[in-house]
């Protein structure tokens, strides 16, 4: 901690001088407070990156659940076979493709460009579903 040494009075001549801490700590507040400030805005003013998040589609009597998924690239989504034939999650004109998914088994991705990517199952052509990747707001 700084201290800064005030000057003897007159009439105190001959004794020690006084340490004087005070406006040592206010400005050590004052300091800390700012620091606070500047942490609880995110690092001057900006927002806070959110954390990626884990989405999990569970497949079922023929059926992905949910269909419909919004996620924000960099997340982890999940698709988890529960049925009790193999299925895959394969994109009709996107970035991914599961391969099979015996059942009991998953298989993850994570999606780095933003659109709206409709899926489908290549073993049951009627299942499908729509992954929607936006940035956050």
């Amino acid at each position: 901690m700084e201290r800064s040494i005030s000057q003897a009075s007159p009439r105190s001549r001959g004794a020690r001088p006084r340490v004087v801490e005070r406006r040592a700590a206010a400005r050590g507040a004052v300091v800390l407070a700012a620091a606070l400030a500047f942490a609880a805005t995110g690092c001057g003013g900006r927002t806070a990156s959110r954390p990626h998040e884990l989405h999990v589609v569970t497949i079922r009597q023929v059926a992905f659940h949910p269909a419909t998924l919004s996620v924000a690239p960099g997340d982890t989504i999940e698709w988890r076979n529960r049925d009790l034939v193999p299925h895959t999650a394969s994109a009709r004109l996107g970035p991914w493709d599961s391969g099979n998914l015996p059942p009991d088994s998953s298989w993850r991705f994570i999606p780095t460009q933003t659109g709206s990517f409709a899926y489908f199952c290549r073993y049951h052509t009627t299942m499908a579903g729509t992954l929607s990747v936006q940035r956050p707001r």
